[in-house]
């Protein structure tokens, strides 16, 4: 049942025969395409220059020691951009969570905040040859966990690079990334961590996105390999004449790890914010 209810999700938003065509959503649809026919196509790429606030809502199940855990985690992540010279830019990319779990330290609850991730990808303003987008820059991680469990307890830090390509209708790339533990108590061990995010997106006429992505970790210290595959989809809408685009997805931990979860859900709303210096269309 957990799968049909987002495969429904897909065939309307995909599909747009199976909506009612002169409905409200349709006609919102109809008019984010034609007021930003570029928009989805550029949001699905994290260096493009767009000043724009993602919010995530997530659930995953099966966490834990005894595989009876749950865990429901919001985030919030703005990503600004700002011009450095007539050819190079920055992105400023911010990490924030809360999270709520249970059982997943066994008969006990947590909540609050978690650690707070800051990237900057410094990026030049046009692409490579055959339409490639790349960035680099450091990583931090910063331990603002308001409890022990919630987070590493360690400031950590890296270097981050991205390698995008955007051609047509299709979206590929992945963000690289490694962290070391620079800081923070003995006790709570060491950060030697290396992190893969690749994807591979299509976003149909309808302002439609289906992606399949994942978040991959390998820690040289203890020598495996954690983290989800996602498929998620996404549409881009207007509401009062600001677009937003809103999605959904779920995923399967692959290498079933002990302590990580079986699998997750999540609902997406990401909000473009056009400024005078960064135009959306």
């Amino acid at each position: 049942m957990r799968f049909w209810s987002t495969g429904f999700l897909s065939a309307s938003m995909l599909h747009p025969a199976l909506a009612e065509r002169d409905g409200p959503f349709e006609r919102r649809r109809e008019a984010a395409v034609e007021a930003y026919p570029d928009l989805q196509r550029q949001l699905q790429n994290p260096l493009a220059r767009l000043l724009v606030l993602p919010t995530v809502f997530e659930y995953d199940d099966g966490g834990g020691a005894n595989g009876s855990g749950k865990a429901y985690t919001f985030r919030l992540g703005p990503r600004i951009p700002f011009q450095l010279t007539d050819d190079w830019h920055a992105i400023s990319k911010t990490e924030l969570t809360w999270r709520a779990q249970n059982d997943v330290v066994p008969g006990t609850q947590q909540e609050g905040l978690g650690d707070l991730v800051q990237t900057f990808f410094f990026s030049p303003d046009r692409s490579l040859a055959w339409d490639v987008y790349w960035g680099l820059g450091p990583t931090f991680v910063v331990p603002t966990a308001t409890r022990d469990s919630l987070g590493s307890q360690l400031f950590s830090a890296g270097p981050s690079f991205g390698f995008f390509r955007q051609r047509d209708r299709l979206t590929t790339g992945l963000i690289l990334s490694h962290l070391w533990s620079v800081a923070g108590p003995s006790s709570a061990g060491r950060v030697d961590t290396t992190r893969i995010e690749p994807l591979l997106a299509y976003t149909f006429p309808t302002a439609s996105t289906i992606a399949l992505g994942a978040e991959l970790s390998y820690s040289w210290r203890a020598e495996q390999w954690t983290g989800p595959l996602e498929l998620r989809l996404s549409q881009l809408t207007l509401i009062r004449d600001q677009p937003i685009q809103w999605g959904a997805g779920v995923r399967a931990f692959l290498f079933q790890q002990t302590g990580e979860p079986e699998w997750g859900a999540f609902l997406t709303l990401s909000f473009p914010i056009e400024s005078p210096r960064w135009r959306l269309d």
